[in-house]
Formats: C-alpha cells, structure tokens, sequence
C-alpha cells in the first residue's frame, strides 16, 4: 500500500498531470518534488529514505522488486514516469559492477516495462559521461565513448529507452545544487569547505556544463508533459573548469577565491577513469522548448538564493532523516 502519511490534499485532480517519480530521495528528486508539487499530483518513490512531503504521496520501492513497481504504477496510471534512480557513485560502480548493471540497467529495463503495462512515458535522467571527454562540446549525434562501468551502463539504459517507445525521452546532463539529504553534491561539498575556511581542490583540466537541480527540474516537468520523446542534451549555456565553478561560488557568497586551489584531475586517486570534458552542446534543447539554457554564474546565483529563501529549509524537510 501507499504512505498516505504525508498528505493527500489536493491530490487525484483529473486535470493534473500525474506523474510518478523513482528516485525522489536524491539530489534532482527532491528539487524536481518541489518543483512539480503546484503543477502536478506527483506519487514519488524511494527504495529506502521515507520521503515527507504534503501534497506528494511516498511509497518505497526497489526498482529491481518488478511486482511491487508494476502494481504501483499500475495503481496511480501516471502520465509520465520520471526515472532518476540510479547508482551514481562512480568509484562504487567501478568495483561493484554487477551490482552497477542491476542497479541502472536491470532496474530502468523494470521501469519500461511497468510504463508499457500503464502505456505511460518515461522520461529518463542520463549522464553527460557517457563521452570520453576528446571532443566537447557535445551533441547529441556525437558517439558515446564510455570511460568507465559507470557511463557504460547509463548508456546501456540510454538505448533501452530509446528503443522501447519513440514516446520515451533521455535526457543527459549535468547537476547541481541543494540536497534534501545528508549526502553532500559537488557545490554542497565546495560551499562547506569554504564556510569552514578549508582550502577547496578545483580540477583545472577538468570541464563540464552542469544545471542548478532547479532547473533541470522545471526541464524535467516540460518533457514529461510535451508528449515528444528522444534524445536530448540539457546543460548550462557554456561549459567551466570545475577550478572557475569552484571560484564562482567562492565569488557569489563573499569568500576569498584564493581558498581553491588547482589541482590537475590525475593528482587525484580514482578507482574509474573520468572524461576530461563533458560540456554539452543543448541547442536541440533550447529550441524544443524555446528557452535559452542559462549560464552557470546565473544559475549559482540562483543557488545562492536559495539558501536564504527558504528554498533549502524545504528540500531539508522532505526526507525523513534515520
């Protein structure tokens, strides 16, 4: 059975959107929740982190459980399954590979098949590391080369998708933001160190072009809605050394940009390989929806503004902390 605990108010409206969230726990989960609350009845799942969310009914679910997720999405007969679930943990994938497979390949081939039992879509979340870094920017006709058990299985899922139902959508990116967990991303990871007065390593070979969570949520909700599928590329409007992404977030909350020092991607001890540069060419995007993709000082602007909005607070709230 659903949790109904966390509020049901204003759910099961037949002129909302439904859809139905795997992965909600995450970093991109929680920003999409908030995001898709006022616009959406949004029937969200975890395999284990309680979600708390007024307005969004909480189930958990194993993706790799196929009864459980076939009677749930049978259940809501959502419009749209959003499938951010995945093992992202690079290294971890790199030394646990079947359990990467299982976890990214096994679990999305489990979700195209509760979305043909509901003749729902899906809009799956990619990763912008399914390239090797030699030839950025990025689009989406380039060739993948994975690097690592990682990206290889996101690719792997990438094709299922894609060659399940011309309606389903991939959409490959980068991000970051706020989490509504304990578990730190990238700019968390850079924002602490600064506010502790700790030195931040920036990787100056190392290039990418990533989203505030927040909007690649709103991304997210416009795909799920606009009933085209296929292969899109969602990244910031020019890609940065992740050393400058370092220094432009030591610059928009007052700190001294000295604090991150460079450092080269191979100082570094790895378990997995990682591209050098993954910047990603999203003009197919930025037609689709008529929307020019955001600079990444802008979008840590807007980082920044969450934190005294109140933003944050709200994502903190919605996980049940053990």
């Amino acid at each position: 059975m659903s949790d109904s605990s966390a509020g049901d108010s204003g759910y099961g409206d037949p002129s909302r959107p439904r859809l139905f969230l795997t992965g909600s726990t995450g970093l991109l989960g929680g920003n999409l929740i908030l995001t898709a609350v006022d616009r959406c009845d949004v029937f969200a799942t975890s395999r284990t982190t309680r979600l708390i969310a007024p307005r969004v009914r909480w189930a958990p679910c194993d993706l790799l459980d196929r009864e459980t997720l076939f009677r749930l999405v049978e259940q809501e007969h959502p419009d749209a399954i959003v499938h951010l679930a995945a093992g992202t943990d690079v290294d971890w994938c790199e030394e646990h590979p079947e359990a990467a497979h299982a976890l990214n390949v096994q679990g999305t081939a489990n979700a195209i098949a509760a979305a043909r039992r509901a003749s729902c879509r899906i809009v799956y979340v990619s990763t912008d590391s399914v390239f090797d870094g030699e030839r950025a920017p990025y689009a989406e006709a380039d060739c993948p080369r994975p690097l690592n058990v990682y990206a290889r299985s996101k690719l792997e899922a990438e094709s299922l998708v894609l060659a399940a139902d011309s309606r389903h959508a991939v959409v490959r990116t980068n991000l970051f933001g706020w989490n509504c967990r304990g578990k730190a991303g990238l700019a968390e990871w850079i924002f602490d160190l600064l506010s502790r007065g700790q030195p931040v390593p920036g990787f100056v070979d190392c290039f990418f072009s990533p989203l505030n969570a927040a909007t690649l949520a709103l991304i997210l909700l416009r795909l799920a809605q606009d009933g085209n599928g296929g292969l899109l590329h969602a990244g910031a409007a020019a890609g940065v050394s992740k050393f400058a992404f370092a220094r432009m977030i030591a610059r928009q909350w007052g700190y001294d940009e000295r604090c991150v020092i460079p450092v080269h991607l191979g100082q570094h001890p790895f378990r997995a390989r990682r591209p050098l540069d993954t910047t990603l060419d999203s003009r197919v995007l930025a037609g689709r929806l008529r929307m020019p993709m955001p600079s990444i000082p802008d979008e840590i602007a807007l980082l920044h503004r969450q934190s005294s909005d109140g933003f944050r607070q709200r994502l903190a709230s919605l996980c049940a902390h053990e």
